[in-house]
């Protein structure tokens, strides 16, 4: 028998890969959940419980406007040529910025000891922030929200975040969360409607396997 959570898991999980590029702004996050958020993202494992990223939740229109005028890559949009390369799923209701947080003196260790900034930070960095936001996008989903991601490829516009919002170090990770917009495709642009984005099938796909 299988049980109404495990339900609602089965459900969810195959619309948590799906970048949502569209948004109904006439809604809002709660500040309940927002500040569950926060929990999720405080409570995420990482090595030797390590801080290696700050996080920003933005709810500010204007902010997350310029936050998009400052984003790149046009995505899978489908047989299309882009002149707007601005990313649509960054306009969500609520954007979250991952921003790291490897140049303090807080670092426990042994592999960091000779060199405060090495590639072990970089690595165990990057995967603190992986299963922090993979916590975050599964926790919204089970919420009724949808999500969407993106990673800054641009150093330009990197810069361009870090000194707009005043951060310390470079954004990392960026994740959209929000309400879609009912009336139509999730991968349909969220101000220009004739742009139809695709969904990336993952390939190849991973071999899983229990050992008894």
């Amino acid at each position: 028998m299988v049980s109404k959570l495990e339900k609602d898991i089965i459900d969810v999980l195959p619309e948590i890969y799906k970048n949502q590029r569209n948004w109904d702004l006439s809604r809002e996050v709660s500040e309940e959940h927002i500040e569950l958020f926060k929990k999720v993202v405080y409570y995420s494992p990482s090595h030797e419980q390590n801080t290696y990223y700050n996080t920003h939740f933005v709810t500010n229109r204007d902010l997350i406007q310029k936050i998009y005028e400052n984003s790149d890559g046009s995505g899978p949009a489908r047989h299309q040529e882009i002149s707007d390369a601005r990313q649509p799923q960054l306009l969500a209701n609520l954007v979250v910025i991952f921003e790291s947080y490897v140049k303090h003196t807080g670092l426990s260790g042994t592999e960091y000891y000779e060199e405060s900034l090495n590639e072990n930070i970089t690595r165990d960095r990057n995967l603190a922030i992986g299963v922090a936001a993979g916590a975050l996008i599964s926790v919204a989903h089970m919420l009724g929200y949808k999500t969407s991601y993106n990673i800054y490829k641009s150093q330009e516009n990197q810069w361009m975040i870090e000194h707009l919002m005043d951060l310390n170090e470079k954004p990392i990770f960026i994740i959209g969360i929000g309400y879609r917009n009912h009336k139509m495709s999730h991968n349909r642009h969220h101000n220009d409607r004739n742009i139809k984005y695709g969904d990336w099938a993952r390939n190849p796909l991973p071999k899983m396997k229990t050992w008894e």
